[in-house]
C-alpha cells in the first residue's frame, strides 16, 4: 500500500508545515563545498559540513572556554568554525578533531593536490583557515590562538614489562635495562612528562613559566616551586604551633620506602605497588585546605625523613612532647611484610639515627611496626595536630575528600623533663 504524509488537523484546517529553527541559506553543503574549494585551491573534499551551521551550533552549545570535540572530523570544518567563532566574540574555545587516516583515491582531486589521506586535508585546512581568519579580522584577532598539535593513537612510550614471576628467566633481565620503546624520540618523552606535569600544576593553581634543559645518562625531571605569602602569614600553617591536648592526624598510609625497595628486588606483589602509586598521586592540596578549616595548629608533609623525623621537627619549635601509637599507624598493604623480611630503603639507616628522640625506644625495637616510623616517604601524606574537640569532624571530612586512610595516631603532651620528645605506645 502507499501512504501519504498528512499534517495534523486543527479544526477544519491543516497546521502549517513545521520548519527548522536552525536553517539559513548558507547552511547548504553546496555552499560549503565552494568555500572549501576557494580555500584549498581545488575540490579536495565532497560535501563538507557548513561552517556557518557549525558556528551557530557551537554558539548555542558551548561557552567561551569550552572544548569542542568532533569524532568524525572529515575536512576539519568544526575546527574552522571554532576559530572563526573565537575571532568573532573573543572566546578561547579549543577543538579536538578525530579522523581516521582514510586514503584519498589516486584519481581524486585531493590526491592530485598532494593529499594522501583525509586527515592531511583536515590539517592543511586548519592551517589555511586560521591564517585567513587572522588576516580578515585584523587587529581584533591579534591574540587569536590558531595553533594546534597532531597526535596519532599509539602505544605508550614505555615498554610492556609486566610479567609473572614464574615466567621470568635470568636472561630476560637484560631486556628490562631500558624500559623505553626503541623508536621513541626525546621529544616524545619530554612531551609526555610535561603534559602530565602541567595537568597537575594547573590543578593546584600553579603556572609553569619556564625551564632549562640538561643532558645526562638517565631521564630526569624536576621543578622548583616558588610562591608569595602575605607578610602577616594569615592562613599559613607552620610546623611549630602544636599545643598540649592536640590530637595527631596522618592523612595517608606510610610504607613507600620499604615497598619500592622490595619492588626493585622483585619481592613486592603487584597489588602492593599499585596501591602505593594510587596513594602517592593523591594530592595533598584539598587535605591542607581541610586541615586549615578545622583549625590545625601545625602541619607538614611526610618526605624522606620519615614519620619520626617530621614529628620531631614539629615538636621542637612547638616546645611540646608527643605520644605516638604504633598500632594506630595507617600502613600501605605489604609494608609490614617487607620490613619483616628485612627489606628497607637505602635512606633508612640515616633516619634510624633519630631513635635517640624516642623515650625507652629499646622496649619497642622488636615491634613489627617500629621500623616503619623511620621509613622514608615519597609523596607522603600530611601530619597535623588538631584541637581535640574538632578532630573527629576533621577526620570524617578528610575521609570524605578521598583521604580514606586518615587516622588519629597520637596526641600532643606538655613538654616534660626527659630529653626525648616522643613517647611510643604499642
Amino acid at each position: 500500500q502507499f501512504y501519504r504524509k498528512q499534517r495534523p488537523q486543527m479544526g477544519d484546517l491543516p497546521t502549517k508545515k513545521p520548519k527548522s529553527v536552525l536553517y539559513k541559506s548558507d547552511y547548504s553543503t553546496s555552499t560549503s563545498t565552494t568555500q572549501l574549494k576557494d580555500l584549498m585551491g581545488a575540490k579536495v573534499f565532497n560535501a563538507p559540513k557548513p561552517v556557518p551551521f557549525l558556528i551557530d551550533l557551537s554558539h548555542i552549545g558551548s561557552d567561551e572556554d569550552a572544548i569542542v570535540l568532533d569524532f568524525f572530523a572529515g575536512s576539519a570544518a568544526m575546527a574552522h568554525a571554532v576559530m572563526q567563532l573565537n575571532a568573532e566574540n573573543g572566546g578561547h574555545r579549543k577543538f579536538i578533531m578525530i579522523q581516521l587516516p582514510e586514503s584519498c583515491p589516486e584519481t581524486s582531486e585531493a590526491h592530485k593536490a598532494g593529499f594522501k589521506t583525509i586527515a592531511e586535508i583536515g590539517k592543511e585546512r586548519i592551517r589555511r583557515a586560521g591564517k585567513k581568519i587572522k588576516e580578515d579580522a585584523g587587529e581584533k584577532a591579534k591574540d587569536l590562538d590558531i595553533g594546534f598539535r597532531v597526535f596519532k593513537v599509539d602505544t605508550s612510550n614505555m615498554r610492556d614489562v609486566y610479567y609473572a614471576s614464574d615466567k621470568l628467566k635470568q636472561g630476560d633481565l637484560e631486556l628490562f635495562k631500558d624500559h623505553i620503546h626503541p623508536d621513541r624520540h626525546p621529544e616524545d618523552l619530554l612531551f609526555q612528562m610535561m603534559s602530565g606535569a602541567v595537568e597537575v600544576l594547573n590543578e593546584a593553581g600553579c603556572a609553569l613559566v619556564g625551564g632549562h634543559t640538561g643532558e645526562g645518562s638517565e631521564l630526569a625531571l624536576g621543578f622548583a616551586v616558588n610562591g608569595l605569602l602575605d607578610e602577616s602569614l594569615v592562613g599559613v600553617t607552620r610546623k611549630g604551633g602544636m599545643c598540649p591536648g592536640d590530637v595527631l592526624i596522618l592523612t595517608k598510609p606510610i610504607g613507600t620506602g620499604t615497598l619500592f625497595a622490595a619492588h626493585a628486588r622483585l619481592a613486592a606483589k603487584g597489588r602492593w605497588i599499585d596501591a602505593a602509586l594510587q596513594s602517592m598521586v593523591l594530592s595533598n592540596r584539598l587535605g591542607a585546605q581541610c586541615l586549615r578549616e578545622f583549625g590545625a595548629t601545625a602541619c607538614t608533609d611526610l618526605t624522606g625523613f620519615g614519620l619520626l623525623g617530621h614529628l620531631v621537627e614539629m615538636t621542637k619549635p612547638s616546645g611540646v612532647d608527643a605520644e605516638l601509637v604504633l598500632s594506630a599507624l595507617p600502613l600501605l598493604e605489604g609494608a609490614e611484610e617487607t620490613v619483616a623480611a628485612g627489606i628497607v630503603s637505602s635512606l633508612q639507616p640515616a633516619n634510624v639515627r633519630l631513635r635517640r628522640a624516642l623515650r625507652h625506644q629499646e622496649q619497642f625495637a622488636s615491634h613489627p611496626r617500629y621500623p616503619l616510623i623511620f621509613d622514608p616517604q615519597t609523596a607522603g601524606g600530611l601530619l597535623a595536630s588538631v584541637p581535640a574537640h574538632r578532630v573527629d569532624a576533621c577526620v570524617a571530612a578528610l575521609q570524605a575528600l578521598g583521604y580514606t586512610h586518615t587516622a588519629i595516631i597520637g596526641r600532643i603532651l606538655a613538654q616534660g623533663e626527659a630529653l626525648e620528645p616522643v613517647v611510643l605506645l604499642p
